[in-house]
């Protein structure tokens, strides 16, 4: 998670007060061209935009699941975490999106540790 978060600050260098976030709008320019080049669909790019929103939400609540103490807060969190299971799984083929940004963000996250070992950080990152 360490290189998550280095990739995270680097892309929100400039966000200060004053600042303009160039890095941040370059890569959403880097992503918004392919879509306005190829024409791609409004539903899919909802459903997929679904499809991450879904994720991140049953994966908050089933970690709420670990951190709230136990009682009426933990199984609140559990019911509410199988809702969120139910409705990931309405999702489909489109849960394919989410995965491949896990797999790219752990990818990054192992890349930017191994970087940081090497170069004396102890894997804090660069």
């Amino acid at each position: 998670m360490q290189g998550a978060a280095l990739l995270v600050g680097w892309f929100a260098a400039g966000g200060e007060p004053g600042r303009t976030p160039l890095r941040s709008l370059g890569l959403l320019a880097a992503l918004t061209v392919p879509v306005l080049v190829t024409a791609a669909d409004l539903d899919v790019l909802m459903r997929a935009t679904s499809a991450c929103l879904a994720a991140v939400t049953a994966v908050g609540v089933l970690a709420a699941v670990r951190a709230l103490p136990a009682g009426r807060q933990r199984g609140t969190a559990v019911v509410a975490g199988a809702l969120s299971v139910v409705a990931l799984a309405c999702c489909g083929a489109y849960l394919l999106v989410p995965a491949a940004l896990a797999v790219v963000a752990l990818v990054v996250s192992l890349v930017v540790a191994r970087l940081g070992t090497r170069r004396g950080f102890g894997g804090r990152g660069l």
